[in-house]
């Protein structure tokens, strides 16, 4: 069961990931212009956010399953009937923020561009308290490229239009600790048994895309649609244990609990599994400085997905 609701969770993290980071790679403009020869040189570079709205139950599910497992080896040992309560709540359906700095510059003599982005949280979600009983830490890294080719110029009637192709890396390193404390009691003693819970878990995800996509400059604002195709490929572990103890259930000469156990595989890219998404936004110009808010949908996933831009552009 605990190694079930593992499971979940990477399937869910595999899903995600390129959703969100994707979105912190797109720009309003299908072509945003050449480098060389142009004047002044086509580049942008910024900062940019995004946000995928997730049902965050896969925490709660590998908390609920630990303290199932407890409650069971507890009873076994106590030959009592025992219970450990998860006191561990899921935040609900909440958008997972990332963030990055981006850069994307024109083409030199022929009309592409390269876009990429980076982020690493440089261990600054490391270990943090989130309730009474459980710590939460997040170490994160992603860097991403995107080449854009233009396959129609825009006119002033005619819209922009791209096809390019792009790849995402992205590794997280979860863990979730835990100390809690329950009621023990049998014929012989009646006390508190102390709970230590360690999870961790190691996700790396890589992701391929083709996509296409139509912009078209109206004064200062630039409406865009556009579509990816993913490829996802993920390589993870994870690790899980548990250890009770308690001086009085020691004196009486009960063995307290303990437990672990992990995992660790490679879920290989499938042409089969092909995952679709549709992303569109408004862009604003206002002479060096641009603005992007995009939304993204994935009709395979059901994954919702918001984004903001804030760029120097030329």
């Amino acid at each position: 069961g605990i190694n079930n609701s593992f499971d979940k969770l990477i399937s869910t993290f595999e899903k995600y990931t390129p959703e969100n980071t994707s979105m912190l790679l797109t720009q309003p403009e299908a072509y945003i212009g050449k480098l060389f020869p142009a004047l002044p040189p086509h580049l942008t570079a910024g900062i940019s956010a995004s946000g995928t709205f997730l049902n965050t139950d896969f925490l709660s599910d590998i908390t609920s399953s630990i303290c199932k497992d407890l409650t069971s080896s507890l009873s076994a040992a106590l030959e009592n009937e025992t219970n450990v309560e998860n006191n561990f709540k899921s935040f609900g359906t909440i958008p997972i923020p990332t963030m990055a700095v981006n850069a994307r510059i024109g083409g030199i003599l022929l009309p592409f561009d390269l876009g990429v982005s980076a982020i690493s949280t440089f261990n600054g979600l490391s270990d943090k308290k989130i309730n009474d009983d459980y710590n939460f830490g997040l170490e994160y890294t992603s860097i991403g490229v995107d080449l854009r080719f233009q396959a129609l110029e825009e006119g002033k009637i005619v819209p922009s239009i791209s096809i390019g192709a792009g790849y995402i890396f992205t590794s997280r390193q979860i863990t979730l600790n835990g100390n809690l404390t329950a009621p023990i009691k049998n014929s012989v003693i009646d006390s508190n048994a102390n709970i230590n819970t360690d999870v961790s878990a190691n996700i790396k995800t890589h992701s391929f895309y083709i996509s296409g996509q139509i912009s078209k400059k109206i004064g200062f604002l630039v409406p865009f649609v556009g579509l990816r195709l993913f490829l996802n490929g993920t390589d993870y572990s994870y690790n899980w244990k548990y250890n009770t103890t308690s001086i009085d259930a020691q004196e009486a000469g009960i063995e307290m609990p303990n437990g672990n156990g992990g995992k660790s595989d490679i879920h290989k890219m499938n042409i089969n599994e092909i995952s679709p998404q549709i992303f569109a936004g408004l862009g604003f110009n206002f002479a060096v400085f641009q603005i992007g808010l995009n939304g993204a949908y994935n009709p395979s996933s059901k994954y919702w997905t918001v984004a903001l831009q804030l760029n120097f552009k030329l």
